[in-house]
This record gives C-alpha cells, sequence and structure tokens, in this order.
C-alpha cells in the first residue's frame, strides 16, 4: 500500500516527503542528521538534540539570532517536522501527528507541515481530519500538486470521486505527470464509472513506476490485468 507521504487506500504511501531544515552553526550535525532519510532511528534522535538545543538557546545567550529567526521557533518547528517525518517513514503515526502538532503552533503559517498532518491522517484512514489539512496547505500554496492528489485520494476514501477529480486534473495540469498523480486520477476516474480512462492512467501510472502495487491492485480491482 503507498503512504499519502506518504497517499493511502488506507491512503496509498503516495504522500512525498519534503522538508527543508537549515542547519545553526551550533547544531550543525544535529541538523544533517535530522534531515537525512537513511537511518531514522538516529534522525529521531538528531532532531530530538537539536529541538532541545534549540530550546536552551532561547533563553536569551543570543538574542540577536533567536530574534533573527536563527534559533527561534521557524528553526524548532522544522526539526519536529522532520522528526514527525522520520516517525511516519516508521509507520509510527501517532508519534508523527504530535510532532507535526508541535511544528503547526509554532509556525502556522506552513502549507508543508498541514500536508505532512495530512499524511499522517490519511495514513491512520481518518480521511475526514487528512482532508481538512489538506485544504489548509491548498489554502496558504494554492499550487502544491502533491497535496491536491493527496486531497483527492482523501476524497475518495470519503465518497466524493467527482470532486476528486477535479484535485487529480489540477494537480496533473500544474506540474509533470508521475506515477501517483496518475494512480490517483486513474482511482477517481475508475470511481465514477470511467473505466477505460481509468485503466489508461494506471497502465501509465505503472509504466513510470513498476513498483507501485497500489495501481496493479487499482487494475484488478477493475478487472484488468497490470
Amino acid at each position: 500500500m503507498v503512504i499519502l507521504t506518504r497517499l493511502s487506500v488506507a491512503l496509498p504511501a503516495m504522500f512525498a516527503v519534503f522538508f527543508v531544515l537549515g542547519a545553526s552553526p551550533a547544531t550543525a550535525d544535529d541538523a544533517a542528521d535530522c534531515a537525512q532519510v537513511q537511518d531514522m532511528d538516529r534522525a529521531i534522535r538528531a532532531c530530538t538534540q537539536r529541538i532541545q538545543a534549540l530550546k536552551s538557546l532561547q533563553s536569551g545567550v543570543i538574542t540577536g539570532l533567536i530574534a533573527g529567526g536563527v534559533f527561534g521557533n521557524e528553526a524548532i518547528a522544522r526539526a519536529y517536522n522532520n522528526r514527525g517525518n522520520a516517525y511516519s517513514r516508521k509507520n509510527n503515526y501517532r508519534a508523527a501527528l504530535s510532532d507535526y502538532n508541535q511544528a503547526i503552533s509554532l509556525s502556522m503559517h506552513e502549507a508543508l507541515y498541514y500536508f505532512n498532518r495530512g499524511t499522517a491522517y490519511g495514513n491512520l484512514s481518518d480521511f475526514v481530519r487528512a482532508q481538512s489539512d489538506f485544504d489548509q496547505a491548498l489554502t496558504i500554496r494554492p499550487q502544491f500538486p502533491e497535496a491536491l492528489s493527496s486531497r483527492a485520494l482523501a476524497l475518495i476514501n470519503t465518497g466524493n470521486p467527482h470532486r476528486a477529480l477535479q484535485d487529480a486534473e489540477l494537480a496533473l495540469r500544474i506540474a509533470p505527470p508521475s506515477a501517483l498523480s496518475l494512480y490517483v486520477r486513474g482511482r477517481a476516474l475508475g470511481a465514477i464509472g470511467r473505466v477505460e480512462e481509468a485503466v489508461v492512467d494506471l497502465r501509465k501510472s505503472l509504466a513510470l513506476d513498476p513498483t507501485l502495487s497500489d495501481s496493479s491492485e487499482a487494475l484488478r480491482r477493475l478487472g484488468f490485468t497490470p
């Protein structure tokens, strides 16, 4: 099953994780380890250390840098977001939600944090909350194709395939087709009975990524071989 990045049906794990972490001079090693995606346990430890270090620096020792945001809430929010991503990659979505909540509380105007929290809700099959977070992400950043595709999957799972198709088609207009965006449109087309078009999209999805098992499964559910 694909993850709403991480999308899913259950949402399929297709929500790509996008995060940016600016390393600060005082904790550069932790910043790099917190952002890396190879060793999730190491990332969780590094992010935890970075959060603690940044909070300590907020005591006012370096007031100029804190005021400028180098050691301020934005940096702490990024660390929480990255730790949430690491928990998501370990399928620990409850822990991820807690960190995304913290990131949002510190930086309420960052679309990425709502997107990542929505993917965690999606992977917990809480599609209503997932859709709400994707709505918020798109309010902040309307040209956000991954959020559109992710919201489309949430809408399919809440019985709104026509709205899902609108989102899926918009995502494909504002970004190059990917295996996942074609999969999402194929799912929406299949859900409203446009089976032949759905099969075309799902097969194109597999041509781009033969390992995307959700596309194969969707084809089988429509009565076609991958």
